[in-house]
C-alpha cells in the first residue's frame, strides 16, 4: 500500500478513504488499493471519508488533507491488521465529518477520544520492529513530522515478507 500511495503522490491524486474495506488482495499483485470515490488531486478538498481514519489535522481544518492524511489511515489500517485494535467501524460509535467540520462539541469530542485511543496504542508499540516503527511513524500526530509513503515504501524494498 505505501508503493501505491507514494504513486498516488507523484500523481498529485489523494484517496482520501484508506481502510482496510478499500484493500484487496491478488496473488500476482499483493494489496491492491480499491474505491477512489472519494479521491482528489492535491490542493483540492475533500468531502467524507470514514471518521476512524481521518487524521488529527482534520479537527483543527476539516480542508487541511493530503497525502500526509492518506498515511496516518494507512497507519489505523495497520494497528487493526497487527491486532492491536479491533475494526473501529465495528467496535467504536461513529461520528459526523460535518458536525466536526463545524465544530460541534459532541461529535468533536468522539473523534479526539478516539484519536487519543489511537494515539495510547500508538505508544504502545515496539519501535525496534521494523513494522511496528513504521507504524508508530505514520501515526504521528504533526503532519510535518509524520512519514512519508516514499518513506515507507523504501523501507519494504526488497522485502519478500
Amino acid at each position: 500500500m505505501s508503493s501505491a500511495l507514494a504513486y498516488l503522490e507523484t500523481q498529485h491524486i489523494v484517496h482520501n478513504d484508506i481502510k482496510p474495506a478499500n484493500i484487496t488482495f491478488s496473488r500476482r499483485r499483493g494489496a491492491v488499493l480499491i474505491d477512489f470515490e472519494m479521491a482528489t488531486t492535491t490542493g483540492d478538498l475533500a468531502n467524507g471519508g470514514t471518521p476512524w481514519y481521518l487524521p488529527p489535522e482534520f479537527v483543527d481544518s476539516p480542508n487541511n488533507r493530503g497525502a500526509l492524511g492518506d498515511i496516518w489511515a494507512l497507519g489505523v489500517t495497520l494497528l487493526y491488521v497487527l491486532g492491536k485494535i479491533g475494526l473501529p467501524e465495528k467496535t467504536i460509535e461513529p461520528w459526523l465529518l460535518y458536525e466536526v467540520a463545524n465544530k460541534k462539541k459532541e461529535a468533536t469530542g468522539k473523534m479526539e477520544a478516539w484519536l487519543r485511543s489511537v494515539d495510547v496504542k500508538r505508544q504502545g508499540l515496539d519501535c525496534a520492529d521494523r513494522i511496528q516503527g513504521l507504524v508508530h511513524q505514520m501515526l504521528e500526530k504533526k503532519p510535518g513530522s509524520r512519514v512519508r509513503a516514499e518513506q515507507v515504501s523504501a523501507a519494504f524494498d526488497g522485502d519478500s515478507g
